[in-house]
């Protein structure tokens, strides 16, 4: 197994022996005098995993584990059996203060019709904060936020819904990529577009009824999953079982 390289150790406090040991330039590892606390342990290898969880049986007698991830669903069962979970969710207006604090330091102009829309994308990807600012990202040209709240996708979920009902799914797939720019690649979007459009169209109640509860099932794992087309593409195959 690969040895890692400890780039740097920094000691955090004069006066107990709690140290910041930084490997390959990120700081994975806290260690203290009875604690090690690993951030991003969703982030390891398997390998780095289980590695993990072969220290944690070796010294847990006498070491107490804090392991900190993003995503509970990427840490193998051996470690996640072993440990207690405690889902922190940080309040929104913390998260809000935050972001205004990251805008400003990169000199984003916010301009006040756009602010309503600022506030919305937080709300959308709460409480994934990388989301909230990997969406301001795409929504920031020249060091101005915009989002065109006009744009209308009503053509697009039109064909989705087209697609789906008419069995012909695997082809919508490719129409989507190739119409992406449209819809700004707002998979998530696009999905409750779809569930508005469901909701009003022809299908019998009892298909509304599955067709709904398919799709929130599917934005509700969009915050999870990292390719957001295929989780959308996936949403539309089951839609098509349907």
């Amino acid at each position: 197994m690969e040895t890692l390289k400890i780039k740097k150790i920094r000691k955090l406090n004069s006066k107990r022996k709690v140290y910041d040991l930084s490997v390959d330039e990120t700081h994975n590892f806290f260690i203290g005098e009875r604690g090690i606390l690993t951030s991003n342990c969703d982030g390891l290898t398997i390998d780095g995993q289980r590695a993990l969880r072969n220290t944690m049986e070796e010294y847990s007698s006498m070491t107490r584990f804090i392991l900190t991830a993003n995503y509970k669903h990427k840490i193998i069962p051996a470690i996640q059996s072993r440990t207690q979970f405690f889902d922190l969710v940080p309040p929104f207006d913390d998260v809000v203060k935050r972001i205004v604090n990251i805008v400003k330091q990169e000199g984003i102009k916010i301009e006040a019709d756009q602010k309503p829309n600022f506030v919305n994308i937080i709300k959308q990807s709460y409480p994934d904060i990388r989301k909230v600012i990997n969406s301001i990202q795409k929504s920031t040209i020249n060091g101005k936020f915009t989002i065109d709240i006009t744009l209308d996708n009503s053509d697009i979920v039109s064909k989705i819904h087209e697609y789906v009902t008419g069995k012909n799914v695997l082809k919508l797939r490719k129409y989507l990529i190739d119409n992406e720019s449209e819809f700004q690649g707002d998979y998530h979007n696009l999905m409750k577009q779809y569930l508005n459009h469901v909701y009003t169209s022809s299908l019998d109640d009892n298909k509304k009824r599955q067709y709904i509860v398919t799709i929130s099932d599917h934005m509700y794992k969009d915050v999870f999953i990292l390719d957001k087309e295929i989780n959308a593409f996936a949403c539309w195959v089951n839609l098509e079982k349907i």
